[in-house]
Parts: C-alpha cells; sequence; structure tokens
C-alpha cells in the first residue's frame, strides 16, 4: 500500500490560515480605525455645532441685556418726565393757592407779632416769629385757626426771652423799661382749593 506525506499540506494549510488571520485581524483594524475616525469626526463635527449655537446664544442674550437695559433707562426717563409733569401741573395748580397763602399771612399777624422765617413742605408750613408777649402768640394762633387757607395750627415751642442790657446799675430804670420778647414756632396746613375743606370766598 502506497504511503502519502500529508506534512507539507498541512503545513501549508496551517501557513494559509495564519495568512488568512492576518489579513482578517487587520481587515478588523482597519475597519475599527475607520469607524472610530468616523465617530471622533461626528462628535468634533457636533461639539464644533455646539460651540456655534453657544456663542449664538451668547449674542442673543447680550444684545437681549442690552435692550433690557435701554428699557429700564427709557422707564426711567418717562418715570422722571411723568414726575416733572406732575412737578409743573401741582406748581401751576398751587398757584393761586400760593397767592392766597401770601395774601393772608400778613393779615393773620397781630401788632407787635413778626415772623422771621417760614418753610413750605408741599402743604406742611413751619413757621418761626417772635412776638412781645404770648398774648399775642395766642391771639395769632386764634387767627390761624379761623383762616380758610391755612388748618391745624399748632404751637411747638414758646420760649420767652429776657431783655438783653449792657446798662450799669445807674440805667437800671432803663433795662426795666426794655421789654422782653417771645418767640415761637407754630406748624400749619395749606388749604389748597381742591382740598375737602370748603373754601368760601375769594
Amino acid at each position: 500500500m502506497p504511503r502519502i506525506n500529508l506534512l507539507p499540506w498541512r503545513a501549508a494549510r496551517r501557513k494559509e490560515l495564519q495568512q488568512e488571520f492576518i489579513i482578517q485581524l487587520s481587515t478588523a483594524l482597519v475597519m475599527t480605525l475607520i469607524l472610530m475616525g468616523v465617530i471622533y469626526f461626528y462628535i468634533a463635527s457636533e461639539i464644533a455645532h455646539q460651540n456655534l449655537l453657544n456663542d449664538i446664544f451668547t449674542r442673543e442674550i447680550q444684545e437681549t441685556e442690552t435692550k433690557i437695559q435701554l428699557v429700564n433707562q427709557l422707564k426711567k426717563k418717562i418715570q422722571d418726565l411723568k414726575a416733572s409733569i406732575e412737578i409743573v401741573q401741582n406748581l401751576q395748580t398751587g398757584r393761586p393757592d400760593m397767592v392766597h397763602l401770601f395774601d393772608e399771612v400778613p393779615r393773620l399777624l397781630p401788632d407787635g407779632v413778626f415772623f422771621t422765617s417760614l418753610k413750605q413742605n408741599e402743604q406742611s408750613l413751619t413757621i418761626d416769629g417772635v412776638a412781645q408777649s404770648n398774648a399775642q402768640v395766642s391771639s395769632l394762633m386764634k387767627r390761624m385757626g379761623a383762616s380758610k387757607w391755612l388748618a391745624e395750627p399748632t404751637l411747638d415751642v414758646i420760649q420767652n426771652t429776657a431783655p438783653t442790657s449792657t446798662a450799669t446799675t445807674q440805667n437800671t430804670s432803663a433795662t426795666q423799661g426794655a421789654e422782653a420778647t417771645s418767640k415761637f414756632t407754630i406748624h400749619a396746613r395749606q388749604v389748597r382749593s381742591d382740598d375737602g375743606k370748603k373754601v368760601v370766598g375769594p
């Protein structure tokens, strides 16, 4: 029976299988690298696209904030204009009342009473003055209470001031003849034409 030597065929087959394995492994490695490259470029393009969107959103936000600041500035200007218009309207409305007030004040003063200052804050009045006696201050308060252009007079401070004199004992009679004065502060409210208190007459 003839003998057939299969060793060269097996060695060749083994070598052929090794080459096929190496080719398949190389092909898989190349395909893996290609797939990883595709994934990398896809992710990189997505990141670049997202960065572009972020830049667009950032610019939009900045533009929106700028517009909001402009709107707030315009609102403030509108409020300032409204306040100025209201002040002008109040001045125009209160002009006749101010005339009435300045016309009324001299009529209220009894003899021997003098106003040293008159301050006004809206409708509130603060009046400082000097009188020769407390009775004259009382008379002034009664007149202010009966006035149609003043209301709620209150006497906050009254101070009796003794006469000052540098006279010597030889001039005692002159010192006794000098009169003491009463300094006072009165708070009152100005009555306007559109107030609830009825104003009758001019």
